[in-house]
């Protein structure tokens, strides 16, 4: 084999490290010693080249790796500061979102944003009402923030217009070169954020000493921000509006209340005037009208010597109008204490048929006079008395057979009696009248309510006389109802207790 061919080989199992030891051997004895030593010299040279080179990328590739690892360390850094900032915007939203007023939301909102920006000094300008200073401020962190006026340039338009602008020196913007040097000393810089509202244009202004210190960033954060402060703005002043509509209502509503109380109290003493009024005028009226009446039946009855018939004949009818308007005078004097309730109940056994008999004793000649019958029906088996308070239940009866005459042209008044189920005892007067057509029916128990005036023009009366049963038959705890057929009568029935725990002469209000 050549020498050189001999050398190439003897290089190359060298440079590949083979591990046939035993042939690389026999080549070396067979290579010239001085080619020999320089075949290892530049194997040598060669492996040493290679192992420069293999540091150097060992290296690049070290440096490398710890650039990343200082990329990812700052990464995670600015991740969790992104997370703390988002954090402290949330925590501040919820705050926010928990107020109603608008200046306890701006205050809040200026130390949220202090910890998520972290400026120095911050204000809330809005519009004035005496330009040309045409902001002022509402709220601020620092006195010498809070007693500035601010006059509107294309800074603040761009801001009214919803952007948010930040500027690297204050000295250089129109809206700031007439504020106090102080102030343009510590507020080197500011950024201006927009808050706009239905029923409010302001704007929100941080600063801080360094030039240049709001970036974008900051921008960012104020954009996620601003949309969420209006809101809260929004919701506050919709609050403030409904709170204002509800005082004004209140405000109204205690008002009306006071007028109504006022007219209340002019009535009940008015009512009061009137009741006494009536009271006094019924009692006065009593006298003469009894003396009227007992002269009138004194000479009827002859006490004075016999008269004519047609005298008597006068007579009867004087005793039968006075009468009439006694019942009148009862009727007042009884409304007036009922609207008082100025009246006791004196409960006692009572003969009811001889309380019949004063009753159509009573009304008979006013009956007889209209050509009607008068009629009473007791059965056998009905008590001989009944507890219950004598007057009132006399004039119950004698309103209710009265309003039945004064309502029937023609035909028959009866009244009958009859125990119901043991417990009660019943008492109805009936008609063969005009009747009571059934819209009315709801309504004849209410004080000075009468029919259709068109339907009775011919009766008279003030109304009073089935109000005052209704409240009598309430007083002593009975239940009245009617049942009526328009042309062929009605029927007035009354239920009573028939025994009462009242002891006689025991009275209640």
């Amino acid at each position: 084999m050549a020498s050189a061919e001999l050398l190439n080989n003897f290089i190359h199992i060298l440079q590949t490290g083979s591990p046939d030891i035993q042939a690389a051997a026999e080549l070396a004895r067979q290579i010239p010693l001085p080619d020999l030593l320089a075949a290892f010299s530049q194997t040598l040279s060669e492996a040493r080249q290679q192992a420069a080179v293999m540091e150097r990328r060992r290296l690049a590739v070290q440096e490398e790796l710890q650039e990343l690892k200082l990329d990812a360390a700052q990464s995670r850094q600015e991740a969790a500061a992104r997370l703390e900032e988002l954090e402290n915007l949330l925590d501040g939203l919820r705050s926010i979102t928990a107020l109603t007023n608008p200046e306890q939301i701006l205050q809040e909102m200026l130390s949220v944003l202090r910890r998520v920006l972290l400026f120095e000094e911050a204000a809330v300008l809005v519009p004035a009402t005496n330009p040309p200073v045409l902001f002022v401020v509402q709220v601020a962190t620092s006195p010498l923030l809070a007693h500035t006026r601010w006059q509107t340039g294309k800074l603040f338009q761009r801001v009214l217009d919803g952007e948010i602008v930040s500027i690297f020196n204050t000295a250089l913007a129109a809206e700031w070169q007439n504020q106090p040097a102080e102030l343009l000393s510590r507020a080197v810089s500011a950024l201006h954020i927009p808050l706009l509202t239905d029923q409010q244009r302001a704007i929100l202004i941080c600063t801080y000493s360094k030039r240049g210190y709001f970036t974008r960033h900051h921008t960012e954060l104020a954009q996620r921000f601003s949309p969420l402060a209006v809101q809260a703005l929004q919701t506050a002043e919709l609050v403030s509006a409904l709170q204002q509509e509800r005082d004004t209502l209140e405000a109204r509503v205690q008002e009306r209340t006071r007028e109504l109380q006022a007219a209340r109290d002019q009535a009940i003493e008015a009512s009061r005037w009137k009741s006494q009024l009536l009271a006094k005028t019924s009692h006065e009226l009593r006298t003469p009208l009894n003396a009227v009446v007992g002269f009138a039946e004194m000479l009827e009855a002859g006490v004075y010597g016999e008269l004519p018939e047609k005298p008597r004949q006068i007579l009867r009818e004087i005793i039968a109008n006075t009468g009439y308007l006694t019942t009148l005078v009862d009727n007042l004097l009884q409304q007036s204490q009922s609207e008082h309730s100025a009246r006791r109940t004196y409960i006692q056994p009572v003969d009811l048929r001889s309380l019949l008999q004063r009753v159509v004793g009573l009304l008979a000649s006013v009956a007889e006079k209209k050509g009607l019958r008068l009629a009473v029906h007791i059965p056998p088996e009905f008590p001989a008395h009944v507890l219950t308070d004598e007057e009132k239940l006399f004039r119950i009866l004698r309103n209710l057979v009265e309003n039945s005459i004064k309502f029937t042209p023609q035909g028959t008044v009866s009244i009958h009696t009859a125990c119901v189920d043991g417990t009660h005892w019943r008492i109805a007067v009936r008609d063969t009248g005009i009747g009571i057509p059934d819209e009315a029916q709801t309504t004849i128990f209410e004080a000075f309510r009468q029919l259709n005036p068109s339907t009775v023009e011919k009766e008279s009366g003030l109304g009073l006389g089935l109000s005052i049963v209704k409240d009598l038959v309430d007083l002593l705890g009975g239940q009245i109802e009617v049942h009526s057929t328009p042309g062929q009568g009605t029927e007035f029935a009354v239920l009573f207790p028939l025994m009462t725990t009242h002891s006689e002469n025991d009275g209640h209000d």
